[in-house]
């Protein structure tokens, strides 16, 4: 379970969140907050615990920081309660895993399962985390690409064009062929 804290307090950390880790009634969880939102996650070792135990903990948590909460303005709003586990869950297990992600009272929640790499981490925050997929293309030979887009242009044009002689001499030979 520590590990997963780490990787979850490494990941919000990287995307810009004040990420900490605090000990509450033998419990460990992660707060965090940026700009817009902050929440908290808590990591279980079952998914059993995670479903008896989400409401209490939340509630706890509320109660807790409630002078946070109410002194936060618009951030209130966005408050999000992280629910995680290693163990590998069942169909029935997921379905109420899904039912915690559509509670909308108080906060918002989020609550998977089999979280055990911080990819996997990665992934149950997605939500929470900025836009950051880059993709990368190989490079592109433009003179290529536009020989390959451009089948029905005669190849004189395409040479001509290529060669960057006058827009009219390249129009004249399209219009020749």
């Amino acid at each position: 379970m520590s590990r997963i804290i780490d990787e979850v307090v490494a990941v919000l950390t990287e995307s810009d969140y004040r990420a900490f880790v605090i000990d509450l009634d033998e419990s460990k969880f992660v707060a965090f907050e940026n700009s817009t939102l902050f929440g908290f996650v808590m990591v279980y070792s079952t998914v059993a615990e995670l479903i008896e135990s989400w409401t209490e903990d939340k509630d706890q948590l509320i109660r807790k920081y409630s002078n946070k909460l109410l002194s936060s303005g618009s951030k209130a709003w966005n408050v999000y309660n992280v629910f995680l586990t290693s163990e590998h869950c069942t169909d029935i297990q997921f379905h109420a895993l899904q039912d915690i992600e559509e509670d909308l009272a108080e906060t918002r929640k989020i609550a998977r399962s089999n979280i055990e790499t911080a990819d996997d981490v990665r992934a149950a925050l997605l939500s929470l985390l900025p836009f950051s997929y880059i993709p990368k293309l190989p490079p592109l030979n433009i003179k290529e690409e536009i020989a390959l887009r451009a089948q029905e242009v005669p190849q004189s044009a395409l040479q001509a064009f290529f060669q960057d002689q006058d827009v009219e001499d390249v129009a004249r030979i399209l219009e020749n062929t």
